[in-house]
């Protein structure tokens, strides 16, 4: 088995087209290194694609995000923390109150208070919001919801090596 590590995708797709024999991508490596260890696979080529930028970075666009096919999911959680505490911020500086919700509202919720918002509160679930603004009606006074929202897949051309995914800001 040979192992490279291009340092560009054009470098890595080279190597993948010049190999005659079974290539494998490694970028995360739970999978591969699965395989590997197990058996199930022996391939003569093991291009690792993570010291290629591109593929390793996350990168805002057009109001959402770039996220590069090497990016492990603890830098996509790092990142999703990273989001919610400056929409949690961002609350403070333009609404009376705020309801987060979700699995990360109480990381939303906290950059709120810690920004100066008083009136906060995080939920887990989203029946809880409805219950909790009963109690906000006040003249004058305003909430902003902040929700997750599923995500949406879009089929890929078959026939074209995906180096990044594009988030949109709105799902």
């Amino acid at each position: 088995m040979r192992y490279e590590a291009p340092e560009s995708l054009d470098a890595a797709v080279a190597l993948l087209a010049g190999e005659a024999g079974l290539a494998r991508i490694l970028a995360g490596g739970t999978d591969l290194l699965v395989q590997l260890r197990s058996g199930r696979v022996e391939p003569d080529l093991v291009v690792d694609v993570k010291r290629i930028p591109e593929l390793c970075a996350i990168a805002a666009e057009d109001g959402g995000f770039r996220v590069g096919a090497a990016v492990t999911g603890a830098e996509l959680g790092e990142h999703a923390e990273a989001a919610h505490r400056e929409a949690g911020a961002e609350a403070a500086g333009t609404a009376n109150g705020l309801i987060a919700v979700g699995a990360m509202a109480d990381i939303t919720a906290a950059a709120a208070r810690d920004a100066g918002l008083g009136r906060v509160s995080a939920v887990a679930d989203v029946d809880s919001p409805a219950q909790e603004l009963r109690g906000w009606p006040q003249p004058g006074r305003g909430g902003v919801l902040k929700a997750s929202r599923p995500p949406r897949t879009a089929p890929l051309d078959p026939g074209a090596p995906a180096s990044s995914i594009s988030i949109p800001a709105k799902l």
